[in-house]
Order: structure tokens, then sequence, then C-alpha cells
């Protein structure tokens, strides 16, 4: 049976290791599809279970009373949440497995696929002035496949916990070629290998503009994206204001696609 001590050792870290060194580990392992991603991802969730229950067990009054009262609460607030979310998630996988098999066949069609990976969300509907500037650009290709990934840094409540850990899943697996991302989003996810290296492309960028970052592959700081910030295209798209980053995926399949998009950013 899981406990505490068994999950961390699953992930390879010690109980005491920070939230943000369990995130990194998570998506680090994930993304080496290894043999064990199920265990993996259960003891990810036994974790995630247990930082749940120990927040609530802190939050409780003094009040011996008001304690009682409030464990029942916290108690049964914590099995709510977590029922609407099994319900959440049966809800989201049943429709995924539909839309990704809708999904995969337009990524067959799909000259490039682009998705918005941010901290703020983006509906793929308003997302149209993008897939006009670039059929316009490359006037030889079909299809743009949008897509929106809401990755908040900060958890505000449990839908955001949830997105949180969706994020981590969706830059482990699904697969697009270009991303849009705010900078946070960019630094959290780059440094684990989620991009590629603009360096070695072979296509100038403009030195201004590229976005450095170091990996446990890298000695030093090399580009992994290019600052779109103020692109006339973002001011189209309606965008939260911040800092905005373009990046290739790191196994990007329409790769030759995916430096053109950067390049035409780039300008």
């Amino acid at each position: 049976m899981l406990d505490l001590s068994k999950a961390y050792e699953t992930l390879g870290l010690s109980e005491n290791a920070t939230e943000e060194e369990l995130e990194n580990r998570y998506l680090l392992l994930m993304k080496k599809k290894q043999p064990g991603s199920e265990e993996i991802s259960k003891a990810y969730k036994f974790i995630k279970e247990h930082q749940l229950q120990e927040e609530a067990k802190q939050k409780a009054p003094k009040n011996e009373t008001l304690g009682k009262v409030g464990h029942i609460w916290e108690y049964y607030r914590f099995h709510i949440i977590g029922s609407i979310l099994a319900v959440i998630l049966i809800v989201y996988t049943t429709v995924s497995v539909v839309d990704n098999k809708r999904e995969a066949r337009l990524a067959e069609m799909a000259d490039v696929k682009f998705t918005f990976f941010t901290n703020f969300q983006v509906q793929v509907q308003d997302a149209k002035p993008l897939e006009e500037r670039l059929l316009t650009e490359f006037k030889d290709w079909k299809q743009i496949g949008i897509y929106s990934q809401y990755s908040p840094i900060e958890a505000k409540d449990q839908y955001d916990i949830a997105m949180q850990q969706k994020a981590f899943i969706s830059i482990g697996y699904d697969k697009t070629d270009v991303y849009l991302l705010d900078k946070s989003n960019f630094e959290k996810f780059g440094p684990q290998g989620a991009f590629k290296k603009l360096d070695g492309l072979g296509v100038p960028f403009p030195k201004e503009k590229l976005q450095l970052l170091k990996t446990d592959s890298d000695t030093t700081t090399v580009p992994y994206g290019i600052d779109v910030t103020n692109h006339p295209l973002m001011k189209e798209l309606r965008l939260p204001p911040g800092e905005k980053v373009a990046a290739i995926r790191h196994d990007a399949k329409n790769l030759d696609n995916a430096i053109q998009v950067l390049q035409y950013l780039s300008k």
C-alpha cells in the first residue's frame, strides 16, 4: 500500500523536497516516458492529496468546539472537492478522448500547431487573427492548429490546482510545434527541456530578442525562445499585459514551419 515515504521514494525525492522540486521532478520523469509512469503519477497524486490534507489541518481553529465543527467541515469538504474533481476528471477524460481523436485528425492536416500556454486563459475562438496572419504570410499553408492551455503560476482555488497538474501533463505529452507563453511559464518549463534550442537551427534571429535559459544539459545559458511582446499580433489578439515569449517544442513535428513562425514573430 502506498504511503508518503514510498511516494517520495518512487519519485526519487526526499520527504523534505520543496514544492518546486516536486513539480520539476514529476515533469522530468513524465517527459522521459519511462516504464512505471503510472506508478509515478499515482505517487505524485498521493503527495498532492497529502499536502491538501495538511493544509486543511493547519487552518483548523484553536477553539475546541469550533475545532470539532471545523474538522468535520474540513474533512467533508476535502471529500466533496475530491468527488467534484473526480467527476470533472471523468468528464474531461471522456471529452478528451473524443477531442484527441478529432485533434489527431486535424493535426495531421495542420501545417503547424500553435499552443497558447499561459498564466491567463485564452479562448481559441479569439485567436483568429493569428490564423489569418499566418495563412496570409505563408500562402502555401492550408491550416493552422490553434490550442490553449491555462497554466496558472499561483493556484488561487481548486480549479487552478487541477489546471497546474494538467499543465504538467500537457507539456509532457501533448504534441504541438510552437508555444506562445507568458514569461513566467517559459522560465518554469524551459529549464526542464520542454523547448528546442534556437542556436544550431541554421537560421538567424534578432539577438536582442533572444530569451536565454539554462537546462541540465547546458553548461551556459542558451537561447530557447524569442521575445514577441511588442509584435503587432499581440495587440490584435488582445492579450493581457506582460512579457510574451514564443518557443518551439523540443520534438516539434513540423519543425521547418515552426522555425518560419518564430522568424515571422521576431520581425
